[in-house]
């Protein structure tokens, strides 16, 4: 997980008889996914290693953590009142 970094591309649609092209990639970080399950960043578009000044948005959700469940105690003080 550490090493393997999704990559999005963005590309603009080209004309006829013309191929798309390449306007910005953005590298999101997998490294959370190892504890949590819940994932919500803005990342910076570059164009090759200079920033375009867009962000990109996104959002992933997993069942269970990458590393599996890890159990949290907590201890928390109850009052209980009878009248």
């Amino acid at each position: 997980i550490r090493q393997k970094i999704p990559s999005f591309q963005i590309y603009q649609k080209g004309g006829f008889l013309r191929s798309d092209k390449l306007i910005a990639t953005a590298d999101c970080k997998l490294i959370d996914l190892e504890e949590k399950v819940h994932v919500h960043e803005s990342i910076d578009l570059m164009e090759g290693r200079k920033q375009t000044g867009g962000k990109l948005n996104y959002r992933i959700r997993i069942r269970e953590p990458l590393n599996g469940k890890k159990l949290s105690i907590t201890q928390k003080k109850w009052l209980i009142l009878e009248i």
